[in-house]
């Protein structure tokens, strides 16, 4: 499974983390505890994809987490959803896609 690194910077108040991930690629994990509130944005091409955005306590175990209306954050389209659950890490993941498959993924720390 290719893995890909996120750029983190700080804004007011928290942080952005944003990844950069084509068809089938996992993101680094980042760790974000310590966080109150927190949104996902999902933009660019799909190309059949379905980006899913996973946390976890204990760093080895990774679970699809909610948005805030208790649904699935399981992206198909672009698209922006706040997070219901406060983990430990986060990491995006892309299911499927093909060859144009370009994606940009940010998650929007506030402490």
């Amino acid at each position: 499974m290719e893995s890909n690194p996120f750029k983190k910077e700080g804004v007011p108040h928290g942080y952005l983390t944003v990844w950069q991930v084509g068809a089938g690629v996992t993101g680094d994990v980042d760790s974000v505890n310590a966080s109150a509130e927190r949104s996902v944005q999902v933009e660019g091409e799909f190309d059949e994809a379905i980006v899913v955005i996973e946390g976890s306590n204990d760093g080895i175990n990774y679970h699809t987490i909610n948005s805030t209306a208790g649904v699935r954050l399981e992206f198909r389209v672009t698209g922006l959803e706040a997070i219901a659950e406060i983990t430990r890490f986060l990491r995006p993941r892309v299911l499927g896609g093909g060859a144009a498959t370009q994606l940009t993924i940010a998650v929007l720390v506030r402490m």
